[in-house]
């Protein structure tokens, strides 16, 4: 059974810190069931993403199925900005996910948005679930939040690749989001991360991280690709619910399609 005191389970930031395997589900969907079960199976935790899909008030009630089942929530949010940041860490997310960070300035950004003085320029408001509706002192919830919130960098462009070291070597930074699909779409070979031009960036950026022990997160479509990433030294698994979905509905309606066929034959 999962307690509701915060203090009987490790933290996101405790999580990526640890240098440990992590794996989180991805959950686009207006739909909080399948983060209830990703807690249940174990997951670490899971990241919503209101970049390309869930927004408004569904935030919360996807932030407090995590809560149900004991699993940090972090958000995606849509882009860098003041308002996107504390709505989510608002709502209670244990951190945010940045997309699209190009260079140090962009990170130190970031940072400072997610965080009260004098660590960064967030605006204090403890009357929001993060505040527990104005029932935690404002010493205490800054304090806490201080420590224990996770920023989460997506390096996805080219300029993202040259400035990695840079970007990683920022106070703050828990951990960078490799993007994959947008890195590999800007450097015209969508489709195709095995080119050698893509292979060097991503080189690029794992050594940055390396060098600057920065937890690595990129997305899994597949066991295959999961194994490739471990053996890579990629301690963050990203698992796309939406996927995973489509895929299994696709293997059984073939499967059904096969055996009906099958029947009908002469």
């Amino acid at each position: 059974m999962n307690s509701t005191n915060d203090n009987d389970r490790p933290g996101l930031s405790e999580k990526l810190g640890s240098g440990r395997p992590v794996v989180g589900l991805i959950v686009k969907m207006v739909a909080p069931a399948p983060i209830e079960l990703a807690g249940h199976l174990g997951f670490d935790f899971a990241l919503i993403d209101t970049e390309h899909g869930v927004g408004g008030a569904d935030l919360d009630n996807h932030i407090r199925a995590a809560d149900s089942v004991g699993l940090p929530a972090l958000v995606r949010v849509g882009e860098l900005n003041r308002s996107d940041i504390a709505r989510a860490l608002d709502s209670g997310a244990a951190g945010v996910a940045v997309p699209q960070v190009s260079t140090r300035e962009e990170a130190l950004q970031a940072v400072s948005l997610a965080h009260y003085p004098p660590m960064g320029s967030r605006g204090l408001a403890t009357s929001t679930r993060a505040g527990r509706q104005g029932t935690v002192p404002g010493g205490a919830h800054i304090q806490k939040a201080n420590a224990e919130t996770v920023v989460v960098v997506q390096i996805e462009s080219e300029a993202g690749v040259a400035n990695a070291l840079e970007i990683m070597n920022v106070p703050g930074v828990s951990a960078v989001w490799i993007g994959l699909t947008d890195l590999t779409l800007e450097m015209g070979h969508l489709g195709n991360p095995g080119h050698p031009d893509v292979q060097a960036a991503l080189e690029s950026i794992l050594d940055a991280a390396e060098r600057t022990n920065t937890p690595v997160l990129m997305i899994a479509d597949s066991d295959e690709e999961g194994q490739q990433w471990t053996e890579r030294g990629i301690p963050g698994l990203l698992v796309n619910f939406t996927t995973i979905i489509s895929r299994s509905l696709r293997q059984i309606l073939g499967a059904h399609r096969s055996e009906q066929l099958q029947r009908t034959l002469p």
